[in-house]
């Protein structure tokens, strides 16, 4: 699946910025999150939180759209230690956690979007398990 990569000459400066990203950039984003928690030998999210969309110019006029969030690790689960992660769209896809999630995710540059997406998020994560559950 290719990654979502919008053209900055598409955004005029007439027109304001969209409230809320594409469609389809928050559906590939969660979808690729959810398919990387859910690998073999991932660490197995049993909650998230903060789970965001935003964009940031590349430099060479195009925007990087990246998911960024914390989650909850079931072997963390009794210490309730939450971790960063950050998916970003690339050709494919990346997904980076802790410190190197938290290098992207803290930019300054990066525009946010208001709506989160943890549910949405953790309700594809149990999905994609198996487990027949549902985010609260």
């Amino acid at each position: 699946m290719l990654g979502m990569v919008v053209q900055a000459t598409e955004i005029s400066e007439a027109k304001p910025p969209r409230a809320e990203p594409d469609a389809a950039v928050v559906g590939f984003l969660l979808a690729a999150a959810a398919k990387d928690f859910g690998l073999p030998g991932s660490p197995q999210a049993v909650d998230i939180r903060q789970a965001r969309v935003g964009r940031m110019p590349d430099g060479a006029g195009n925007y990087i759209y990246l998911l960024c969030g914390k989650f909850l690790p079931a072997d963390k689960q009794s210490a309730k230690i939450w971790v960063s992660f950050a998916t970003i769209a690339t050709v494919d896809y990346e997904q980076w956690l802790g410190r190197q999630a938290d290098s992207y995710c803290m930019q300054r540059q990066i525009k946010w979007y208001k709506t989160d997406q943890s549910k949405v998020l953790l309700t594809r994560i149990l999905e994609q398990a198996g487990s027949g559950k549902t985010a609260p």
